[in-house]
């Protein structure tokens, strides 16, 4: 009885842990055709609860296909067709799912889609591969190896490995688990954990079937970590694993905790809704019921997983594999003998292993012995002993064959610390030789830099020698600048006191009707000129004086000095950055000062408001100032005023030409260019 069941523990092993977990690629398909937007949509929604709630993903699905179909996108029906692969295969409709297979396979040839070409190829492969047709399965794998392009990524290169793995997992152990590692690396060098889920479920699952219940169950641990990271909503995955640890428990006589995890996954396997995981649960839970002696819930168990079989060849064997151990328990004869006719119609349908099979015949000889069929009881026995046989000679091929590649394992080790030795020996090597050289490089280094210590001194002297000479060249300079600024001061010193006497005219204070304008006329001339040199003392140097800050003071204290009384005059002076040497700000500011004076005390005589602008602008060395006002003007044959011949002079010493208009106010126009 035991070895029946063993026997059905690793043969649940083989026939579910072929895992699809990484067949959803991350991969994104290029969808064409019509409505891209609608079928991206659907194929989005489908992605989203793949793994979550199968029926709602199946019901996006079938939206996808129509909409796919509808606009003749070939690539919507390629995916379409690759999905549908998948989920047939997953639910046991193995003949849909080769078929689906085929028409994923044939679209994506013609798309030259290399890379979902070896996803169709691997679902065609898991379908043969359920369906024990090992000769479809090995052309399957020789499709892939035949086009595989050479820049195949790590995650696709893992996808590979996965392929052969399950497939080498029935025929060679060896095979299977070097298959298993290479997958494992490529899927660790990818950082593609999803794939790193299946990789450790296959670890788990090699080490179950080979009696390593240990590192089985550490293997499980290790998928169920990172399905957890990844998501913990992943109730496909997650059933999946809780299931495989399940079986190990059972398989290490844990026979509580494996129920709490078989729990487990029939919990998650409901959350996603997939009736592949929904009825392994249950197989698992009656095979673990059975061994805890609870033939009742046993029963039960392996009845639901028959009633929601659906047609699926594998539930249907498993669970009337399962009723078989029940009905010889309860010695039951002719519903043993119901349910081992059922196993042995659907054997034919499905991969069954070779231990499984002997156990199938042992059923068949208990039952023809109770029977009084001796000789079909001889028939049987004879059978399962001929299976007994082949499964130790293949056990033992696959123990020969694990030492020749542990052998070769070590051997690849030994080499590898030779290899290591040699090399550590040879940079040791290398190592004293770059001291050596590294102990000559710093006395030359040290040699070198005392010599250019040397040479930056005499240089530092000779710097220091041409310095001195610079700046006594420099000061000698200066002391001449002075001495010429000094002359330049006095010269333009005594030429200020001319103006002022010329201001103060007694001849001009004869013509003039009121002394106290005249007083304040010649007050603002004397402070335009001291405007100007207070630029001159607060600028860093005497050859440039801002116009448009100097034209702001000026203006601003000649609208103080001059009453207004409740004009309301606006002054408006364009922003400028043209600056002007001495000579030539010293005549345009006496010029602005008379324009700006005879304005405001005749321009605005019988008006409240007025309006004065001021513009200077430049054109290469030639500048041009507009000062306008918006008064009443005067009449150009009325006896000009000293204010007016001082306006004319001063534009004569500026050597510039003057234009006055008098039409809406007066402008006066003035093109000049800097005096040297």
């Amino acid at each position: 009885m035991f070895k029946n069941i063993l026997a059905y523990c690793f043969f649940l092993v083989l026939f579910f842990n072929s895992s699809t977990l990484v067949l959803a690629s991350n991969k994104p398909l290029p969808i064409t055709g019509k409505n891209v937007i609608t079928l991206n949509n659907y194929l989005s929604n489908y992605k989203r609860y793949k793994f979550t709630d199968t029926q709602k993903a199946t019901s996006f699905l079938q939206q996808f296909y129509f909409e796919a179909k509808k606009s003749n996108s070939t690539s919507g029906l390629a995916y379409y067709y690759l999905s549908a692969s998948e989920e047939a295969t997953s639910v046991g409709n193995l003949t849909t799912g080769v078929q689906y297979g085929k028409l994923a396979q044939n679209l994506f040839f013609q798309l030259k889609d290399s890379f979902n070409y070896m996803e169709s190829t691997y679902f065609l492969a898991a379908a043969y591969l359920y369906q024990g047709n090992g000769k479809a399965l090995e052309q399957s794998i020789d499709q892939v190896f035949e086009r595989i392009p050479s820049n195949y990524s790590y995650e696709q290169n893992g996808m590979l490995f996965s392929l052969l793995a399950n497939y080498y997992s029935v025929i060679d152990l060896s095979k299977a688990f070097n298959y298993i590692l290479k997958m494992k690396v490529n899927y660790q060098k990818a950082n593609f954990e999803l794939g790193l889920i299946d990789a450790y479920n296959e670890l788990s699952n090699y080490y179950n079937i080979v009696f390593e219940f240990n590192k089985s169950f550490y293997y499980g641990n290790k998928a169920l970590q990172i399905a957890y990271k990844i998501n913990a909503e992943n109730h496909f995955a997650l059933a999946n694993i809780y299931l495989n640890l399940a079986e190990i428990k059972n398989n290490l006589t844990s026979y509580k905790e494996a129920l709490k995890l078989a729990e487990k996954g029939l919990y998650h396997a409901l959350k996603c809704k997939n009736s592949g995981y929904i009825n392994r649960a249950y197989i698992v839970k009656s095979t673990i019921c059975f061994k805890m002696k609870q033939f009742a819930k046993s029963k039960t168990a392996a009845n639901i997983a028959l009633k929601n079989s659906q047609g699926d060849p594998r539930v249907l064997f498993q669970s009337n594999f399962c009723l078989a151990l029940l009905a010889q328990e309860e010695n039951n004869l002719p519903e043993l003998e119901r349910c081992v006719n059922q196993c042995i119609h659907y054997q034919n349908s499905v991969l069954v292993d070779l231990t499984t099979k002997a156990s199938l015949q042992e059923l068949l000889t208990y039952l023809y012995f109770k029977q009084g069929k001796l000789l079909l009881a001889y028939t049987a026995l004879k059978q399962q002993n001929k299976y007994e046989q082949a499964f130790l000679n293949q056990k033992s091929d696959n123990y020969l064959k694990s030492l020749q590649v542990k052998y070769e394992f070590k051997e690849v080790s030994n080499q590898l610390k030779f290899s290591l030795t040699k090399e550590r020996l040879k940079n040791e090597k290398i190592k004293t030789q770059r001291i050596n050289n590294v102990l000559l490089s710093i006395i030359i280094a040290t040699l070198a830099v005392f010599l250019f210590i040397l040479f930056l001194a005499y240089r530092k002297s000779l710097i220091q020698k041409r310095n001195l000479e610079l700046a006594r060249n420099e000061l000698e300079k200066s002391l001449a600048d002075k001495t010429i600024l000094m002359k330049e001061i006095h010269h333009r010193v005594k030429n200020n006191f001319q103006l002022i006497t010329s201001f103060l005219n007694p001849k001009l204070l004869a013509e003039s009707d009121n002394i106290q304008e005249f007083s304040k006329r010649t007050t603002a001339r004397i402070e335009t000129m001291a405007k100007v040199h207070n630029q001159l003392y607060e600028n860093d140097t005497v050859e440039a004086i801002d116009f448009y800050s100097y034209c702001q003071q000026l203006s601003t204290g000649i609208l103080h000095s001059f009453e207004t009384k409740n004009k309301a005059i606006n002054l408006t002076i364009v922003p400028t950055d043209i600056q002007f040497n001495l000579q030539t700000i010293l005549p345009l500011g006496l010029l602005l000062n008379e324009l700006l004076m005879n304005t405001l005390k005749h321009a605005f005589n019988k008006q409240k408001t007025g309006e004065i602008f001021i513009q200077l602008s430049q054109s290469g060395s030639n500048y041009t100032l507009i000062f306008q006002d918006s008064g009443s003007g005067f009449h150009t044959d009325k006896k000009a005023s000293f204010g007016l011949q001082l306006i004319d002079a001063l534009a004569s010493q500026l050597a510039a030409e003057l234009e006055v208009k008098t039409e809406n106010g007066t402008t006066y126009k003035l093109d000049f260019k800097q005096l040297k």
